[in-house]
């Protein structure tokens, strides 16, 4: 079907930007594939995805070489993902170090444990099932001072083993799974952990709240799968977690003891609650207890109802045959019984609930209260644990929303300060002098092709002393502000198209950099971040961009301008680093139609510069949907 196809569609053979994903390639060969790519000799960006059975011929570096030199000589960037039965050795992966891959920065990896060829960044794993190191020096042709990017992609991680350290954190990571009781503070960054699910029963709950409470304050879904735990109240007072909204007890049948106040207490703000219980009396507390609940998921699961015949809230599985459930209906639950039962039902008289029964399931029962006078309903779920846990877990996550009166500080970890920020109304007095500040201010176009407006914003350094209580005298001194500006309009031999940035521009050397006139890109963020047409830097293939010092001397960083090429919510980071230690990591957020321009006040003395994309959502009615992003006018100052 490849090999005909343009025997119907001649006209594609213009095509600059092609997305191929293919399901199972058991039948397909390479050289089915050629004949389809052949006739699209002006592609500039190829994306090839086969999920199966990659064919051997798929993994040869050689023969893509030749092939792209003949075939597709305009083509910029090459992203793909081979999934293959066939696994490659050394050898092979050698292949992909050659002159072609490395000066195009085509770099790739291969996941032993999947057998799977792909390249990098674009398309390095976000989802990690495991926390051994990512992927091996030795099966990666990514330049070793650019890892970080395997960890900086994962958003969501399982711990299954004890590891004391990784050559890099994940600092990144929105979902957390625990299966070992290792200690894991020191590879994660447990700052942005908004879901957690513990399937371990050996570690400490005491410490696992603690840590939630000291390190977590994004937890808003908590997920207790552990069978033993034992909940003494006493051993977490002043504990008590606020930020969590989604709770799930998979195994609260099997704790001993009336612990529903103490849960109720441990998690005040819990709106939607997933449990297992072992008696239909157990709702009615739980409603009660968790004052706070909206939405409840309560189902009997009677092979892993273990003894505990101290209970007084035990109920012997064959009682729940024969009282809670009809053997051949589902639990006998009524609106009545409801009323009659749950406390704030009746001393409120909320009838602001209907219920109604699906005979599907007779194991599980779903549960919404109304607010103020809506509908709630009660309905037998026949979906059991998985659909309707899913559909539970509609949690409020923190997003950061940068505008054109926000600022974002950050501290250079160089030395130890106090941040301040200066508002027009009030001068704050910062500890030290050297506290470093990255701001950001961003510019809304209505479109991707409108012109973006010129924000321009002094960068001082400013010691204020309070004279009295009434009198405040400042003194300000102005550092030296960009006096190299990167625009990438001055290259030597410059194409009027695109092109690599040589090294040795404007003093620097540059990994991972072309440039690009934005008029050639005008429905896309490379229009928006030109701010000195017509030329903007950007990263081919989502890479991780590095800018070094050529020739030894210290610089400090000013200011750069940035906009997503293709996606809205693109985590775009900075890393400045100093003699190969980390001064200063800052994450933002950049959209499409944004121009943002990142400030530093005091970031001094580096000799390289990294930024990072990843994430984000592709904006429709867009050509590209990568993880590419644009700048223009880089300011730095030699020197400082």
């Amino acid at each position: 079907m490849l090999a005909n196809f343009h025997q119907e569609q001649s006209t594609k053979s213009t095509l600059v930007y092609l997305t191929l994903s293919i399901d199972v390639a058991r039948e397909l060969t390479h050289v089915h594939l050629e004949r389809f790519l052949a006739p699209l000799q002006c592609l500039r960006r190829l994306e090839l995805v086969i999920a199966r059975d990659a064919k051997r011929q798929f993994l040869d570096a050689g023969q893509w070489e030749n092939f792209i030199t003949e075939y597709l000589p305009r083509l910029i960037t090459f992203e793909f993902k081979f999934s293959s039965e066939w696994r490659i050795g050394q050898y092979k992966l050698d292949q992909f170090r050659s002159p072609f891959w490395l000066d195009k920065r085509w770099f790739i990896a291969y996941d032993s444990s999947r057998s799977c060829l792909f390249t990098v960044p674009y398309f390095v794993p976000t989802s990690i099932k495991h926390s051994f190191v990512p992927v091996s020096t030795n099966l990666t042709t990514l330049p070793i001072e650019q890892h970080m990017v395997f960890y900086d992609r994962v958003t969501e991680l399982r711990l299954q083993e004890h590891l004391r350290s990784l050559p890099y954190r994940y600092n990144h990571v929105k979902t957390l799974i625990i299966d070992t009781s290792c200690t894991y503070q020191n590879i994660i960054d447990l700052s942005k952990v908004q879901s957690l699910t513990v399937d371990i029963s050996t570690l400490s709950l005491s410490s696992l709240m603690t840590a939630i409470k000291r390190s977590m304050p994004c937890v808003n879904y908590l997920s207790l799968n552990g069978s033993y735990w034992e909940l003494s109240y006493m051993s977490f007072t002043g504990i008590s977690l606020e930020q969590v909204r989604v709770l799930c007890l998979s195994r609260y049948a099997n704790y001993q003891g009336d612990n529903t106040d103490k849960w109720s207490r441990l998690f005040p703000h819990v709106e939607r609650l997933i449990v297992s219980i072992v008696s239909k009396s157990q709702i009615p507390l739980l409603i009660d207890q968790f004052k706070n609940i909206v939405s409840g998921f309560f189902y009997i699961d009677p092979p892993y109802i273990e003894p505990h015949n101290n209970d007084p809230l035990y109920v012997d599985p064959s009682y729940i045959d024969q009282i809670h459930i009809d053997a051949y209906n589902q639990i006998q639950v009524t609106h009545e019984w409801l009323m009659e039962h749950v406390n704030r039902f009746r001393q409120s008289n909320m009838d602001n609930f209907t219920y109604q029964i699906n005979e599907g399931d007779r194991l599980s029962l779903s549960l919404w209260i109304g607010e103020d006078d809506k509908t709630a309903q009660v309905v037998m779920n026949s979906y059991f644990k998985k659909n309707i846990v899913d559909s539970m877990r509609t949690v409020r996550s923190k997003t950061e929303n940068l505008s054109s009166n926000t600022t974002t500080v950050i501290t250079d970890t160089s030395t130890t300060t106090t941040s301040a920020t200066v508002t027009t109304s009030t001068v704050t007095t910062s500890t030290s002098s050297s506290t470093s500040t990255i701001s950001t201010i961003t510019t809304t176009t209505t479109t991707a092709t409108s012109t973006t407006a010129s924000t321009t914003t002094s960068i001082t350094t400013t010691t204020a002393t309070t004279v009295t209580t009434t009198t405040t005298t400042s003194t300000t001194t102005t550092a030296p502000y960009c006096t190299t500006r990167v625009t990438f309009d001055d290259i030597p031999g410059q194409s009027s198209t695109s092109g690599v940035v040589p090294n040795g521009y404007k003093n620097l050397n540059w990994t991972n950099v072309l440039y690009l006139n934005s008029s050639t890109m005008p429905t896309s963020g490379y229009q928006t971040a030109v701010n000195s047409p017509p030329f903007v830097g950007y990263n081919p293939g989502g890479t991780i961009v590095q800018i070094t010092t050529a020739n030894g001397t210290k610089f400090a960083f000013n200011s750069v301008i940035v906009s997503s090429a293709w996606r809205d919510n693109l985590v775009w980071s900075i890393y400045g680093y100093r003699s190969g230690t980390n001064l200063v990591y800052a994450p933002f957020t950049m959209s499409v139609i944004n121009q943002t321009k990142i400030s530093c006040n005091a970031c001094s003395n580096w000799d390289t510069i990294y930024f990072t994309s990843s994430g984000g959502t592709p904006r429709s009615g867009l050509t590209g949907n990568g993880t590419e992003f644009a700048f223009d006018d880089l300011c730095i100052s030699f020197g400082y």
